[in-house]
């Protein structure tokens, strides 16, 4: 399994949400990936309006990341590592790749 949060979440804090869920995972036993994005919040759509955008990142390329990351695993490739993103938020400017940090 691959939990990713947002670390800016106010509507669903890491605390009350993924970081709850992994940490029962692991007292199951079970090894969880556990991606954690700085400058993320829930909705993604909230990043249209100015402030917000400025401050944070999409959510959204991560999720597709992770799907990529499960289906190469589901097809042999090792299972992806729990890690914490550098990401760097917007500011006034435009959004670019370089500031997911998700290169490998």
């Amino acid at each position: 399994m691959l939990v990713a949060h947002g670390e800016a979440d106010g509507l669903l804090p890491i605390a009350f949400g993924a970081g709850a869920y992994v940490a029962a995972l692991q007292a199951a036993g079970r090894t969880p990936a556990y991606w954690r994005i700085p400058h993320a919040q829930h909705f993604d759509a909230f990043l249209s309006f100015g402030a917000l955008g400025a401050r944070h990142v999409p959510l959204l390329p991560y999720a597709y990341a992770a799907l990529d990351d499960i289906a190469a695993h589901l097809d042999g490739a090792p299972m992806p590592a729990s890690r914490r993103f550098d990401t760097r938020p917007r500011g006034v400017g435009m959004l670019t790749s370089a500031m997911l940090g998700l290169a490998r």
